[in-house]
């Protein structure tokens, strides 16, 4: 769609009643009260000293998406089937503003160190011979290197910034419905890669092309259903007595989901005056990112999952060489197994009652979440949560 820029062509007129309403603040016959300007403001400075939005030549450009694949479907024997696939899909042209930091201080400037934060009228700023960008200027001098050194920051609406490859390869097996027994099974090996949105860098976006936060590079997901071989119509228990309805209408439900890390993005503190969006600390070469401590010994109230020694703060006024992420440095695996017991019985011609149980997470399997990945912080590579523990619940239907 369009959207028009409305800044200095749009009036708010606020008129209240001198008397709590009893008389309206003015009428429409005798026209707008004088303070009411509508012609527009046209002055260059209106937006001087704030936000700003931007728009560049892309902002029109549609994404484009590419998708390919290559599937092979095999039969195994009568009621089992094999499928093993390639998929991949490409994005590029994406939506993604958060990659486009226009604002930002050239890095070069960095060699000026806390000159930056100084004032351009300052005595030091003077000895170095720091120009100010337009006579009124009176700020600090990274404000004055700025592209744009009347705005704060720019954000480049709908800019096209954005791309990710996701390569997979997947296998499948799975039985039809037969003797009561049907099974499905769902791997599944890729890799996602692409652009983040946490900025290190405008003047080199490459170093923000890596695994995203949603690459999961192995997946396995197994669903099935069996009917017990008891009761009406079963090869166990087949009668119409109270006996078959007992032991008979019974079915075993079950999900289980088995699935990799998710990546870690390692962060400190953003001190560099440059108006940059993120920091990365260097990493130290030789030290393994992680401490190796395996989910079901790990102790949330001591342990880090990422090794303390294998990073350290850059130099002052330079930016960490540490990548935007790494295959070895990931949260904990998801492991999960839902069950659920079934019982159906059928009461005279049009009444059937059904119980169940369902057990959420049936093994009460514990998994740490949300790994700080902060390196100022001191609970850096902790654990604060965790998923959610067994569920158990029952139920009763009646259906008439």
């Amino acid at each position: 769609g369009i959207f028009p820029v409305t800044t200095g062509f749009r009036v708010i007129g606020n008129f209240q009643s001198l008397d709590q309403g009893i008389t309206a603040p003015f009428l429409l016959k005798d026209g707008f009260p004088g303070t009411l300007s509508p012609n527009p403001v046209i002055s260059p400075s209106i937006l001087n000293g704030q936000n700003v939005t931007s728009r560049s030549g892309t902002v029109g450009t549609m994404p484009r998406t590419q998708n390919w694949s290559l599937s092979l479907q095999r039969s195994l024997g009568t009621n089992w089937a094999m499928e093993v696939s390639y998929v991949a899909n490409k994005n590029t042209r994406q939506t993604q503003s958060g990659l486009i930091n226009e604002n930002q201080v050239d890095p070069r400037y960095l060699a000026l160190g806390s000159l930056l934060t100084q004032n351009i009228n300052s005595a030091a700023a003077i000895a170095a011979g720091i120009q100010r960008p337009y006579p009124s200027f009176t700020g600090s001098v990274n404000q004055a290197l700025r592209a744009y050194p009347q705005y704060l920051n720019i954000t480049e609406q709908s800019a096209k910034a954005g791309a990710n490859f996701y390569n997979a390869f997947t296998a499948r097996i799975r039985q039809r419905y037969t003797n009561g027994f049907t099974f499905d099974a769902h791997y599944t090996f890729s890799r996602n890669i692409g652009y983040s949105g946490s900025l290190q860098n405008n003047f080199n976006r490459q170093l923000e092309y890596g695994l995203l936060a949603f690459d999961i590079p192995h997946s396995m997901v197994v669903n099935y259903t069996y009917e017990l071989p008891f009761g009406p119509g079963k090869r166990f228990a087949n009668s119409t007595g109270w006996t078959s309805k007992l032991v008979g209408g019974w079915s075993v439900n079950g999900i289980q989901r088995y699935q990799s890390g998710a990546p870690l993005n390692v962060v400190i503190n953003n001190t560099l005056p440059i108006f940059n969006r993120t920091l990365r600390p260097d990493v130290v070469s030789g030290v393994d990112l992680t401490t190796g401590i395996a989910n079901g010994d790990f102790n949330a109230n001591s342990d880090r999952l990422i090794n303390r020694d294998a990073f350290r703060n850059p130099a002052p006024f330079s930016f960490g060489n540490a990548a935007l992420s790494y295959n070895s440095l990931r949260n904990f695996a998801t492991l999960g197994e839902d069950f659920s017991l079934i019982k159906n019985t059928r009461v005279g011609e049009r009444v059937s009652i059904e119980t169940s149980a369902q057990f959420i997470n049936a093994l009460n399997r514990h998994r740490f979440t949300d790994i700080n990945a902060n390196f100022t912080n001191p609970t850096f590579g902790q654990a604060s949560g965790s998923n959610i523990g067994r569920i158990i619940t029952l139920n009763l239907k009646v259906k008439f």
